[in-house]
């Protein structure tokens, strides 16, 4: 078929460059006559057939698309090059049926939202100056007749304050014995001086707002108290060790999860034995069907961290290529299921595109469709079955077309270039991406998992290490409960300064289930509608 589209050469053993304007003259000419599916495969075969033929010249047929359909840089933006076809028809659409010109609309002002009525506020009310309120024409007092009122958001710096506790004493005075005192209060640290409040300050700011502990230690400093980071890291420390009953419930939640995604990323440790003083542990993320995380340390990236972890794990796994979740498959000899991600798959044929291979924006397009296909769910608020069967229907003819170009082009393609690479990492994840394809369930990727890891990584950038393995350990406990609070909506700071309280008071073990952030919250929010329904009552 492509020999129908190439332009006339007058060089002897000359390869006869694709005519480009045939190819969109019969594309155009399929799509009138509605077979805009048949265009499909010429665009393949157009595309093709430019990336194997130009050989010494695809720097300038790069140049040219660049011009044509992207902006003048370095890099190629995908989306362009992905659009194609849709380009190449609507310029033949537009001559036979133009659309009526839309009439330019002022872009409407933006809406200030109204500040929360929960805040405390605090009046200050003004009068005009005292020779105004006398009336210039008869000399009587003017009177009130009304009010104009706004309102000032303002900010007091946090403070610090002493809690002074006096246990009295009681005795009898006339045998002056049976002396009694009232119970000490109770403390996260024994003998410490630190209460839940400013153990939930640090915490919160470094694991959840990313303001390392020195820095913290500044503003302690200019609000008058004087710590040190050793005491700060201390402090910290216990927190998280008052927190490990809640973090093991956890852990007990994410492994009875339907769908268990999982990544990890590295964590710069400091260790003496190492020879550079650093070594590279890693935290593992773990989020049960996107309402729980977990975070677990490992002081290396084997695979016998996450297969140790995930050794009770029965159901699906949903991760990226990395060989160890394969010998976790194994192992578990058929209880466990791994399911692929697509962005991942994405990832490597835009790298491809980005290199200069036009031939990637094929994969590129088709995967673009089936993110179209689960973004038409949601706005639809589809069931988990309503979107497997949309799935089944939409999503199930892209991958069959995106299957058929992979078994075309990778034997030609060398597998050492950005092309290569992502065509057999295709291939060879393929079974594990038609996973989702029968679970409505299963997420097209893991970038729910991707983004937990990006609030460590975002926070490593400014805290840089971790002290020892332990801090690790610890870190990984605190990152769980926040980064579990940020998916349920639970506020961290109340969350974690009331679940304190509730430990050191001696909270029963067999209740803990009802400490973590999603039960917190769903307590919270029917404590809320009581209140509201006693108050309709009354």
């Amino acid at each position: 078929m492509i020999n129908n589209f190439r332009m006339v050469s007058n060089e002897d053993n000359a390869v006869a460059p694709v005519d480009l304007k045939e190819v969109k003259r019969h594309v155009g000419t399929l799509v009138a006559n509605g077979q805009a599916a048949d265009a499909i495969p010429v665009l393949f075969e157009v595309i093709d057939a430019l990336t194997h033929q130009i050989g010494g010249l695809s720097d300038r047929v790069m140049s040219l698309l660049k011009q044509a359909y992207g902006p003048r840089s370095e890099k190629v933006d995908p989306n362009q090059l992905t659009l194609l076809l849709d380009q190449l028809t609507a310029e033949v659409k537009a001559t036979a049926n133009a659309p009526v010109p839309r009439p330019k609309t002022q872009a409407a002002r933006p809406v200030r939202r109204p500040l929360p009525a929960d805040l405390p506020r605090e009046v200050d009310e003004r009068n005009p100056p005292a020779e105004d309120l006398v009336c210039e024409e008869c000399g009587q007092a003017k009177v009130k007749i009304g009010s104009e009122v706004s309102e000032l958001l303002e900010y007091e710096p946090a403070r610090f304050k002493v809690v002074v506790v006096v246990r009295n004493k009681f005795a009898c005075s006339a045998c002056e014995s049976g002396v009694v005192i009232a119970p000490s209060a109770e403390k996260v640290i024994e003998k410490g001086i630190p209460g839940p409040g400013l153990l939930t300050q640090l915490v919160v700011s470094k694991y959840r707002d990313h303001l390392p502990l020195n820095r913290q230690m500044e503003i302690f400093s200019r609000l008058g108290v004087d710590l040190s980071s050793s005491t700060l890291s201390d402090w910290v420390g216990a927190t998280a060790d008052t927190f490990a009953v809640v973090y093991r419930e956890m852990v007990k939640q994410v492994l009875a999860a339907h769908v268990l995604g999982t990544d990890d990323t590295g964590l710069r440790v400091l260790d003496r034995d190492h020879e550079r003083g650093v070594k590279l542990g890693h935290l593992w993320a773990y989020v049960a069907d996107g309402r729980l995380v977990v975070f677990d340390y490992t002081s290396d990236r084997k695979a016998s961290g996450p297969a140790s972890f995930l050794v009770k794990r029965s159901g699906i796994i949903q991760c990226d290529g990395y060989a160890g979740y394969e010998r976790i498959v194994r192992d578990h000899a058929g209880d466990v299921v791994r399911a692929g991600c697509l962005a991942h798959v994405r990832r490597k044929f835009v790298d491809a595109l980005e290199a200069g291979n036009t031939a990637a924006a094929i994969p590129v397009a088709l995967i673009r469709d089936l993110y179209r296909v689960e973004e038409d769910s949601r706005e639809a608020g589809e069931s988990f079955d309503a979107r497997l069967e949309r799935r089944r229907e939409e999503a199930v003819p892209i991958l069959k077309k995106l299957d058929a170009w992979i078994r075309v082009v990778l034997p030609n393609t060398p597998p050492k270039c950005q092309l290569g690479k992502a065509l057999h990492y295709a291939k060879n994840q393929w079974d594990s991406l038609q996973v989702y394809l029968t679970d409505g369930q299963v997420p097209i990727d893991n970038n729910g998992v991707e983004r937990e890891i990006r609030r460590v990584a975002v926070g490593r950038k400014n805290w840089l290490f971790a002290g020892s393995d332990e801090g690790g350990r610890r870190a990984a406990i605190l990152y769980s409960i926040l980064g579990t609070c940020a998916l349920v909506g639970a506020d961290p700071y109340l969350y974690v300064r009331d679940v304190l309280d509730k430990i050191i008071h001696g909270w029963p073990n067999r209740r803990v289930r009802e400490l973590l952030p999603d039960a917190w919250v769903a307590e919270r929010e029917r404590a809320a509608a009581a209140d509201i329904s006693t108050t309709a009552t009354v």
